[in-house]
């Protein structure tokens, strides 16, 4: 029988690990427990979906307890970082930042493309609104080192303008962003193929603002961006390529992508 405080190999903490990532949990929100609480139970107690449920509720009961507590020791292991975090570091992630704003836990000179970390040892990179204020050649040199610190399958979102919107239009920007603007990463139609191989979770052009809480004042007014939102990614291309981005443009656009090693 499984118990609490059972000690789990490293492989089983990884796995457990990225049952989380994948499910982009956050303990203060608890986003998609119930899936990962089912999904770290058959895991640990080598039974499949159908074997599990017909199990006696003792027995599940047990398997849950051991759970909660395994869950809370995998998400203490996770190493995540948020480049160029500015004053609004993520939760739960370590912040890097080539100046010290309060919460920076690490100031580095992101645009020479080097980070403190060893090779493979990062679960999960987040960026919001950073990737704009590096010029491309910059950007190359900083997707390659994040391939190289991350572990294989760790999950990157990187969250930047939209190269239509509002939020593109700053002195300070060098790079504008299109829907396949990392296209050379996942190996999809680009100028060449980098050796630092991504693969695509999910892109999403988002026409509602809901990175800048400055500017929700007037933004939340703009209700025809939360159905025309939708429409614009069925159409991404089609979008881009017409006047439809002048009339409805875009906030920003979301990539998820996971390392491949």
């Amino acid at each position: 029988m499984l118990k609490a405080n059972e000690v789990y190999t490293p492989e089983m903490l990884d796995k457990i690990r990225q049952i989380l990532l994948d499910n982009e949990w956050e303990p203060l929100l608890g986003r998609n427990m119930f899936k990962i609480q089912r999904d770290v139970c058959l895991l640990i107690s080598g039974l499949n979906e159908l074997q599990f449920r017909e199990c006696s509720r003792c027995y599940r009961g047990k398997i849950e307890m051991s759970v909660r507590v395994l869950i809370a020791q995998a998400f203490r292991g996770l190493k995540r970082i948020d480049l160029g975090c500015g004053v609004r570091k993520k939760a739960g992630y370590l912040g890097v930042d080539g100046m010290q704003f309060p919460g920076v836990d690490i100031v580095a000179d992101l645009t020479k493309g080097k980070l403190p970390f060893e090779d493979n040892t990062v679960d999960a990179v987040y960026s919001d609104h950073f990737f704009e204020h590096l010029d491309i050649e910059s950007i190359g040199r900083l997707m390659d080192e994040i391939h190289r610190v991350c572990k294989n399958e760790a999950l990157i979102e990187i969250r930047v303008p939209h190269f239509s919107g509002f939020t593109n239009f700053y002195e300070y920007h060098k790079t504008s962003f299109r829907l396949n603007s990392f296209a050379e990463y996942l190996w999809e139609e680009g100028m060449f193929m980098s050796p630092s191989k991504l693969r695509l979770v999910s892109r999403k052009i988002c026409l509602v603002n809901r990175q800048s809480p400055k500017n929700r004042a007037v933004t939340r007014w703009f209700l025809w961006n939360h159905p025309m939102e939708w429409l614009v990614n069925k159409f991404p291309r089609a979008y881009e390529m017409s006047g439809w981005r002048n009339i409805f443009p875009a906030w920003e656009i979301i990539w998820k992508m996971k390392v491949v090693k």
